[in-house]
């Protein structure tokens, strides 16, 4: 078992790489890749990859080098195998199959059916850094090191109140395409169209800088959004998700 600095042995295992979290670790924008006899593993953020020859070994590495809450991706035979390691359960997400379809005239107008009280703005220093201390929204910058790589790589909008974000979509990921979109909202601030705007001017962004745009939904209510944004069908598919 060996952790690998240059990831192309491990594109073997993950030869379609239309997700943008899988991509950007590929690429070795983010993450970890451990390669095994048979088997090969990508860590990225809170999501591990898992390919080939199902091994403890590679749950064992994710226990120890992952801490703390991860969602497993991979076939059922090493669902069935990660199971048993953690407190596990399994959960459903839904994966995008076709490149979304944007309509920039709804985009404009969801962007722009705020609360009063409410502006939308760019990611700055100031909104990156009080990101960084707010948990439920901490994973809006959380890909960067600091404001100058989010410049270089992602894109961000925030909903902004008093000065304070209090929502956003931004980037979880980057590759050389493009985006992973997360959307977080505080809790007192939900059911008020605050994620929809935010995505919604988060794709006009992306569109603007020529960024591919990739949504993986974590429940039926991400899906419901996504699809009122512009994307389309989406296969459901099972991971584990360890806490």
């Amino acid at each position: 078992m060996t952790e690998l600095l240059d990831r192309g042995p491990l594109r073997a295992y993950f030869p379609d790489a239309r997700d943008t979290l899988i991509s950007a670790c590929l690429e070795g924008h983010m993450g970890r890749g451990v390669l095994g006899e048979g088997w090969g593993l990508l860590l990225t953020g809170d999501f591990a990859f898992l390919a080939g020859r199902p091994a403890e070994e590679a749950l064992e590495w994710l226990n120890d080098h992952k801490p703390g809450y991860l969602i497993l991706s991979g076939p059922a035979d090493w669902l069935r195998l990660a199971a048993g390691f953690r407190s596990a359960r399994p959960s459903t997400r839904y994966a995008f199959e076709n490149e979304p379809v944007w309509n920039v005239e709804r985009l404009q107008k969801y962007a722009a059916t705020l609360p009063a009280g409410i502006t939308l703005a760019a990611m700055n220093e100031s909104l990156f850094a009080q990101c960084r201390q707010i948990g439920e929204l901490c994973d809006l910058c959380s890909a960067f090191s600091d404001m100058d790589d989010f410049n270089a790589h992602g894109a961000g909008i925030l909903a902004v109140h008093d000065g304070h974000p209090v929502a956003g979509a931004s980037a979880y990921a980057w590759d050389s395409r493009g985006i992973e979109v997360e959307i977080d909202t505080l809790p007192e601030y939900r059911r008020r169209g605050l994620a929809t705007a935010c995505g919604a001017a988060l794709v006009l962004t992306c569109m603007k800088k020529g960024l591919r745009v990739h949504w993986d939904a974590a429940n039926e209510a991400s899906l419901r959004l996504a699809k009122r944004l512009g994307f389309g069908e989406a296969r459901p598919y099972e991971v584990m998700e360890w806490q």
